[in-house]
């Protein structure tokens, strides 16, 4: 008898999580099911663990599992690809590196972010959505101080140390949290004032943290502010340039540094497949 192949296209918290369910779900089915997870990476990356990297708390490699390690033992098997598209009739998924038949297919492909067409995001922010994203801000935060301590117009160093994190929820308050820490000690290292530095968190939204109950939030808000965070609410982004963002009310925020963590969508790749949309892409 021909096994059932069960294929999880995305090797993220979801895809995963289901790889280990089916696994319990089946193991006494090995005759029978197999079960196949492909990701381009051969690593889970802990996406909640991001803003570590970017703040030099961690090396990389503390945000990686092997996807050996955590398959050790199971029924999963692992296939490392980039899938390219999927033909839903043949019930195939096409690769870079080969084809791959399914008789059920789960699609974990998860998010990414999105700049809601507000002109200049795209160009000019700093997404924190991957490990390559992290570095990206990690090597740009240490370039702009280590490029201030040298700058001489007062107006242009200021718009250097100006750092703002657009997004008040978990994401964006845990990188704020992490600039509070890695910037003085930056600012040390080249000889800047850390007086200098302005730290801003700008939310959309009425408040930061809402997911939160009251005294948390405000506990947290409190903490923020005590070290120097100036936390702006009710202010929409509603364009971004190489040197400033502007807030909806006309406010101009002149900074070389917009960490954007204002919310996600459904991938580019799962977007161009023939399936229904949800809403913001999602499907």
């Amino acid at each position: 008898m021909d096994k059932k192949r069960i294929v999880i296209l995305g090797g993220g918290y979801a895809g995963v999580h289901a790889a280990k369910k089916m696994h319990k779900a089946f193991k006494k089915m090995k005759d029978r099911v197999e079960i196949v997870l492909i990701d381009r990476h051969n690593s889970h990356i802990l996406m909640t663990e991001l803003h570590e990297v970017a703040g030099n708390r961690v090396d990389e490699d503390s945000v990686k599992i092997s996807f050996d390690r955590i398959f050790a033992g199971k029924m999963v098997t692992v296939i490392r690809d980039e899938i390219k598209t999927i033909d839903f009739k043949k019930q195939l998924l096409i690769g870079v590196a080969g084809s791959y038949s399914y008789d059920q297919l789960l699609i974990a492909t998860g998010a990414e972010a999105t700049d809601f067409n507000i002109p200049g995001v795209k160009e000019h922010s700093f997404y924190l959505w991957s490990i390559a994203d992290a570095l990206n801000i990690k090597r740009h935060l240490k370039d702009i101080v280590m490029k201030a301590s040298y700058e001489k117009d007062e107006e242009l160093r200021k718009e250097m140390l100006t750092f703002v994190v657009a997004g008040g929820g978990f994401t964006g308050v845990e990188m704020v949290g992490e600039l509070m820490e890695w910037l003085p000690i930056l600012c040390r290292e080249h000889g800047v004032d850390y007086e200098e530095v302005q730290l801003i968190n700008v939310e959309a939204l009425g408040s930061i943290l809402n997911m939160l109950g009251d005294k948390p939030r405000n506990k947290a808000i409190a903490y923020m502010e005590k070290h120097g965070v100036r936390v702006m609410t009710n202010s929409l982004i509603v364009n971004v340039d190489a040197n400033s963002l502007t807030i909806r009310d006309g406010t101009v925020i002149k900074t070389q540094t917009l960490i954007w963590t204002c919310g996600i969508r459904g991938t580019s790749f799962a977007h161009a497949l023939e399936l229904t949309d949800g809403k913001v892409q999602r499907k």
